[in-house]
């Protein structure tokens, strides 16, 4: 089984907890450690989270909350060639992102706030005044403040 760690919804607020992606969360970790105390330079590191004491059990139906606090999200790319067909068909002309598919090195950019995250399962909003919206696949790297992967 391969270790994990989530965050949690609990009553009395966001929660981390241990397990395994097979089985999901299964302990709770102290209520003061979050996620940016585990990344931040010289702290645990998520490794060295499941060295730590737990709080008990995980509620069994307690809700999984994106796995993110205070972290900024930035991206790669315009990367999909799917992207760039639906781009090309809805457009009908060329547009600022047709450099992007032939650039020599991926664009990156700030896409938002970690408190703007979703999570499973949670709703996204779309702007009502978006007249054009594709989902596509995301890939995410969790990296800590040293610049270690941390997953």
């Amino acid at each position: 089984m391969t270790d994990a760690m989530f965050r949690v919804a609990l009553p009395e607020g966001p929660c981390l907890a241990r397990g395994t992606i097979e089985a999901g969360p299964r302990e709770l970790l102290p209520a003061v450690l979050g996620l940016d105390d585990l990344l931040a330079v010289g702290g645990p590191g998520l490794a060295g989270a499941f060295d730590l004491g737990s709080l008990g059990r995980c509620p069994a139906r307690a809700p999984w909350l994106a796995p993110i606090e205070g972290q900024e999200v930035w991206c790669s790319g315009v990367t999909y060639a799917r992207t760039r067909e639906a781009r090309a068909a809805a457009a009908g002309e060329p547009s600022i992102y047709d450099h992007l598919y032939a650039a020599e090195r991926p664009e990156l950019f700030f896409k938002a706030p970690g408190w703007r995250v979703r999570g499973p399962g949670q709703a996204v909003a779309i702007r009502p005044d978006s007249g054009w919206d594709m989902a596509e696949p995301e890939l995410g790297i969790v990296i800590a403040a040293d610049g270690t992967i941390a997953g």
